[in-house]
């Protein structure tokens, strides 16, 4: 099949509601997001660790976590098991059920930067943790020194029977049994914040950052024209037979449809 040459944007079919403060939300951003099994999302704030069950938002604070010394959570990671990891400024690494305590991990290595920035379960049961720009494994009881990679400049991405990707200057990179290795990806701007990658269905690598959208084809890097950086989202629902791929930019959330019959509207420029 010919890969498509032109990419069609869609925002007319997307609703919007809004949860806030008043809503109960936390005051500061949200820094990170996922969904557990049963549905309920799971929000990382500098005000304590939310779940939203789709109709009220409960924080849990140190008064529920004794480990959130000053309730501030940098990351989370919902595991299939139906657990919940969750990271902190102050390195540390913590698991619920059913929004209790279960347990902690021991201290990690140590480095200027003890921020959690990202935590998720390989399919072999250790944990990949972002901390200080670095990738770190756990497994098997203790913490493991396999991991040599670029310092990370991205979210980790995981999905069902994909290795993790991850973004550094020189590319994006995947996390297989066998160590790091680099994929066929649009350039990387080492300055950019908040970058983010994909890879979809057919092997094409996607990489939101500051300087916008691009998509690495067998026919080489195209831009997307019409969605700008820097990108909080760029994900897409596995059960979308279209398989659409979904950017969250600034206040905007964008839809873009893959398909010979979606590149009538937006041209990749640059």
């Amino acid at each position: 099949m010919a890969e498509p040459n032109r990419i069609d944007l869609h925002v007319s079919d997307v609703a919007v509601r809004q949860w806030g403060i008043e809503e109960g939300l936390p005051q500061g951003p949200v820094s990170r997001s996922t969904v557990d099994r049963n549905g309920h999302v799971w929000l990382a704030t500098f005000g304590g660790l939310v779940r939203f069950d789709g109709r009220r938002l409960e924080t849990l604070t140190v008064h529920r976590i004794p480990v959130l010394v000053d309730n501030s959570v940098t990351a989370v990671y919902a595991d299939p098991d139906g657990s919940v990891c969750f990271g902190t400024p102050r390195g540390t690494i913590g698991r619920l059920r059913d929004g209790k305590l279960v347990d902690t991990l021991p201290a990690g290595p140590t480095g200027a930067d003890r921020t959690i920035a990202d935590v998720v379960r390989r399919t072999d049961g250790s944990l990949i943790v972002s901390v200080g720009g670095k990738l770190q494994r756990y497994g098997a009881g203790g913490w493991i020194d396999d991991v040599n990679s670029p310092r990370v400049l991205s979210l980790l991405t995981t999905a069902r029977d994909r290795p993790l990707l991850f973004a550094t200057a020189s590319g994006v990179q995947q996390f297989t049994p066998h160590g790091v290795a680099a994929l066929s990806s649009p350039p990387i701007d080492s300055t950019s914040m908040n970058i983010r990658v994909y890879r979809d269905r057919r092997g094409r690598v996607w990489v939101g950052q500051r300087s916008g959208l691009s998509v690495q084809t067998s026919a080489g890097t195209q831009r997307i024209a019409g969605v700008p950086g820097p990108m909080r989202v760029l994900a897409a629902n596995p059960a979308d037979s279209a398989e659409g791929i979904w950017v969250g930019s600034g206040n905007d959330l964008y839809r873009i449809r893959l398909g010979p019959q979606a590149f009538n509207d937006v041209p990749p420029c640059g």
